[in-house]
């Protein structure tokens, strides 16, 4: 059973923040979130492509407490309506998350449908929010397709394959200063698209 099932207390215990119920709630789904961090999962795909999972007890502990994290930040709580089961929107984090952890590690962001991954994170997203998500992404990637090659390629290896500014140096032979200043140019210019189409607000 659902631990929000029939418990109007605890939901708005767990939305307003109060520790005893996020410590409930973390107790209730902790061995769930770490099985499925240890063992990993196959998309949902045609291919039926394999995320693996933690390769040490060190990585397989920061997942599964970044699972957490995420979950718990207030944005979070205040969206969850307490309908849907808590269990698979936890799990979907932490498969985005193994998910990322592949692209970074295995440096393949291609092997891996990453159209597919998105698409299963907007699931876990109450409608309302999954269709502004979508909007969102889509008027981000009609950005990127605007910008030259470079700098699309700076964005797939900075914010897909979420390399460092110290890798980015390294792999594109850059100063640290044009790496910072590329960086902030295009996330100010984005900002300001996106503002644009509604999308954010100032």
């Amino acid at each position: 059973m659902e631990l929000f099932s029939e418990n109007r207390k605890l939901l708005d215990s767990f939305r307003s923040g109060q520790d005893d119920a996020l410590s409930r709630v973390y107790w209730a789904y902790v061995d769930d979130v770490a099985a499925l961090v240890r063992g990993g999962f196959l998309l949902r795909t045609e291919s039926g492509a394999r995320i693996p999972g933690a390769h040490n007890a060190e990585l397989e502990r920061e997942l599964v407490q970044e699972t957490f994290l995420r979950a718990f930040a207030e944005k979070a709580r205040d969206a969850y309506d307490g309908l849907r089961p808590y269990r698979p929107y936890l799990l979907q984090i932490a498969r985005n998350l193994l998910i990322d952890d592949y692209r970074k590690q295995a440096r393949r962001p291609l092997q891996v449908p990453i159209e597919a991954a998105d698409q299963q994170e907007s699931e876990a997203l109450p409608a309302e929010e999954r269709l502004a998500w979508q909007q969102l992404r889509q008027a981000t990637l009609a950005f990127l397709a605007t910008q030259t090659e470079e700098i699309r390629k700076f964005a797939q290896m900075r914010f897909e394959e979420d390399l460092s500014q110290y890798q980015l140096m390294d792999q594109l032979g850059w100063s640290r200063w044009r790496v910072r200043a590329t960086e902030k140019k295009l996330l100010q210019t984005l900002k300001k698209h996106l503002i644009k189409q509604s999308l954010i607000k100032k």
